[in-house]
């Protein structure tokens, strides 16, 4: 908000100066990063820390010379250097079913770490927060009892941002919080927020200054879930409030947010984001009569590891007597639907979600503005050579990032917020519940190697050439309906196939698979 009188002399003022990078220091980073996460490098895991990173990334010595005689001719009383390379959930009630962790856990043959514990117990995982969601400590206490998981609270020094005012809770900051709890509630909970509201500069969030400010810090959570995006195309046009004031285009946008990810996951983070629920599509455009798609950003970056979501259909139901709480409670009413009985689902066929049947479409598709990495190139290229009826050429650049990754469910989520019990779907669901598997991984490679599994790309494309029992590969369905109100025979969209597809990615994990493969790859690396 723009004002003529001056702020109060105690106030604290944030002002961001972006430098432009130097693109050799860049260069040398990008080089260094796809050696530290490729899984045949004899330099895999070898992760670097803030300082290190720091000294590679720097703006050139001159431009940060001029900014700082320039900083100490202002009127400031201090001038504090930070570093030097400072540069939906609805309430849908689809049926009676439930998906609760113990299902998951089942049908992902993820290890029960509630009965059987981990093989290292100091892992961490958090979700990223924005627009003001805060999770509510009442609402994980009130999950855990349902679920039948331990109940570990939040410890108020793993609240980064300082942000949490659980007197106002929002869903999606609860949700997350809840489906990594489920998966592995032994993991040491993290929440991220730096947001205390909708951003007065801009519709969506700030990514950008977000990633900016964690990677300022020493000390973070091995595993990242965000469970937000916004269309590329609009990133500088109201939706992301930093774009906007800060950059002027989408790409530089994107490039420049890019490398803070990167630096991120080249201190051995693993991040998750879910990859959007309006299809091919995007909520951009959401009637079909676009010339192009509209994909989402941030994740559509490279250096990170998209989520997409999948269904169930032929639903087999549990009417065992011993079940958590949350497959016998009452389900509230929503607008015109009843308070429903809880029906917790015990098998069935994953198939992608169906707009029809879910009222939203799995997001997926290809960049538009940054390059396909080389661990994908030989997937994508398979999926081309094998689906040949695709959509118009005109509308995406196949050569491009191609997302999701990687899939899980999306649909029937059990979870409490403000309270009361409640069901959910979007990829919302499948990201945070991806978080809390990689924090299970993420053990067993700390026994192994004492490193984090961190960006995980290079390593699930080499695994699922090598290891195909590893996923779950989803071959039925696509992504062209953005929803359910929006779905004519106009919408253009992809296909789910063999192999890596952008609807599902490379599907689904089986973990028990997994956990052998990892095993067995770093047993012939030689770090301890």
């Amino acid at each position: 908000m723009e004002s003529s009188q001056p702020s109060p002399p105690n106030e604290l003022i944030t002002v961001y100066l972006v430098f432009k990078q130097d693109q050799n220091s860049v260069k040398e980073l990008e080089s260094l990063f796809w050696k530290i996460t490729d899984p045949d490098s004899d330099k895999y895991q070898q992760w670097l820390t803030r300082k290190e990173i720091n000294k590679i990334l720097k703006p050139h010595s001159k431009c940060y010379s001029l900014i700082k005689k320039w900083c100490e001719k202002q009127p400031f009383k201090k001038v504090n250097k930070i570093d030097d390379n400072i540069d939906s959930l609805q309430q849908q009630l689809e049926s009676l079913d439930v998906i609760t962790p113990e299902f998951v856990i089942d049908y992902y043959k993820i290890p029960n770490v509630k009965k059987i514990g981990l093989p290292r117990n100091d892992v961490s995982q958090s979700s990223i927060q924005f627009l003001g969601e805060y999770y509510d400590e009442k609402d994980l206490q009130k999950y855990s009892k349902a679920v039948n998981i331990r109940y570990r609270p939040l410890a108020s020094k793993h609240i980064l941002g300082g942000i949490n005012n659980q007197s106002n809770p929002g869903s999606e900051a609860v949700l997350d919080v809840e489906q990594m709890s489920g998966i592995n509630p032994l993991a040491e909970n993290w929440f991220i927020n730096y947001e205390s509201g909708v951003n007065p500069d801009g519709d969506g969030e700030n990514f950008y200054t977000t990633i900016l400010t964690l990677n300022q810090l020493d000390h973070l959570p091995q595993v990242l879930s965000i469970s937000y995006g916004d269309p590329e195309i609009g990133l500088c046009k109201g939706f992301t409030g930093d774009c906007n004031t800060t950059f002027n285009s989408n790409e530089i946008y994107i490039r420049r947010t890019n490398i803070e990810f990167m630096k991120l996951s080249m201190r051995g983070i693993s991040i998750l984001v879910s990859s959007g629920d309006s299809g091919a599509n995007g909520f951009f455009e959401t009637n079909c009569t676009n010339k192009i798609f509209y994909p989402e950003y941030p994740t559509a970056c490279p250096y990170l590891t998209s989520v997409g979501a999948t269904q169930l259909i032929d639903i087999e139901y549990n009417n065992s007597e011993k079940l958590p709480r949350a497959c016998s409670v009452i389900i509230p009413p929503v607008g015109n639907r009843n308070a429903t009985l809880a029906h917790c689902i015990s098998n069935g066929t994953e198939v992608a979600v169906d707009t029809g049947y879910t009222g939203y479409t799995s997001g997926g598709g290809f960049s538009s503005y940054t390059s396909q990495p080389l661990y994908q190139k030989r997937a994508v290229n398979k999926y081309f050579k094998l689906m040949k009826c695709q959509p118009p050429t005109s509308m995406y650049n196949r050569r491009n990032r191609g997302f999701p990754d990687v899939s899980a469910f999306g649909t029937h989520g059990f979870f409490v917020f403000n309270g009361t019990y409640h069901t959910f779907g979007g990829t919302s669901m499948s990201a945070p519940l991806w978080a809390g598997i990689v924090s299970i991984l993420n053990s067993y490679s700390l026994k192994r190697t004492n490193k984090t599994l961190g960006f995980l790309n290079p390593l699930l494309y080499k695994m699922s050439e090598e290891c195909p029992k590893c996923f779950n590969d989803i071959t039925l369905g696509d992504s062209k309906c953005p929803d359910s109100s929006y779905c004519t025979s106009k919408c253009q969209g992809f296909q789910a196939a063999r192999g890596w597809d952008p609807v599902t990615g490379l599907g689904s994990p089986n973990v028990e698979q997994m956990i052998k493969y990892i095993n067995r790859l770093l047993k012939k690396k030689n770090y301890l």
